[in-house]
């Protein structure tokens, strides 16, 4: 390659956080009281420049970058900028707030890999649960773009996303471990890979029937027709748990339906309630 060449740019390969910016964008948007297309287009323009930008960033910064990367990440700072630009005008400034989170956020998930560890920290539990968090910040942002004026109300729609993503997390997690074992009887799979997902989604199924004794019943009911795939995904894979490599091109198609399957259910619930 020419010395001064620039490639494409850096994409993003995690393809369950683009995922999890697609459900938080449906599911801010869908929520918020009257959501307009215009925000709503610079809203997801912003949302993918910015995740264009992380991976370009990231790239700069270790240790064979691509050529003309720093043009790559300019180009979609300018982008990230401009439609943050304009939807400060069209929409007020009420989104802001979600920038700051988001921006300490990534920059932890950047400065992991880096740091020495026996295991690439932002491969652990910990680095999976922080970027759920970061990509669950699209939930609150689409919601205030779309004239959400209700903070309280923005804070659930970040916790409902962020216990979308951790579903994911969990199952996938337990996936990958029950893989890497070999001569494993599977009852032992289930209780050193599965502890983890059964616990969590056994806690969301907890918590939905504390929603239908405490919650109206139109917002519990919603929240019960999302959820329940997640929590029946979890308990079928434990059953059916066994030492071999999942299909990962499945596995994340699935796992990208679940999320879009939720997040529009919870909008829906936030709507009605």
């Amino acid at each position: 390659m020419k010395r001064g060449a620039v490639t494409g740019p850096p994409v993003p390969r995690e393809h369950g956080s683009w995922a999890l910016l697609l459900a938080g964008f449906i599911l801010g948007t869908a929520a918020s009281p009257s959501p307009a297309a215009a925000s709503g287009g610079l809203c997801l323009a912003l949302i993918v420049s910015a995740h264009f930008l992380r991976a370009s960033l990231n790239n700069a910064l270790s240790r064979r970058p691509y050529p003309g990367v720093r043009l790559w990440a300019a180009l979609w700072l300018t982008v990230s900028g401009s439609a943050a630009a304009a939807l400060v005008w069209i929409a007020g400034p009420r989104f802001l707030w979600t920038i700051p989170p988001a921006l300490v956020g990534a920059a932890t998930l950047a400065l992991l890999p880096r740091i020495r560890a026996r295991k690439r920290l932002d491969r652990t539990l910990f680095g999976e649960a922080l970027a759920t968090w970061v990509a669950g910040i699209a939930a609150p942002f689409a919601y205030f773009v779309g004239t959400g004026a209700d903070g309280s109300r923005a804070l659930s729609l970040w916790i409902v996303q962020c216990a979308i993503g951790a579903s994911g997390v969990f199952h996938v997690r337990m996936l990958l471990c029950a893989g890497r074992m070999r001569g494993v009887a599977n009852e032992e799979l289930r209780r050193r890979c599965g502890r983890g997902n059964l616990l969590y989604h056994g806690g969301m199924g907890i918590a939905m029937i504390a929603a239908l004794r405490l919650a109206p019943i139109p917002f519990a009911l919603c929240l019960m027709i999302g959820v329940a795939p997640l929590v029946a995904r979890a308990l079928l894979g434990w059953r059916r748990l066994g030492p071999r490599m999942p299909d990962f091109i499945r596995v994340g198609i699935g796992e990208s339906l679940y999320a879009v399957w939720c997040a529009s259910l919870s909008a829906a619930a936030f709507r009605a309630f």
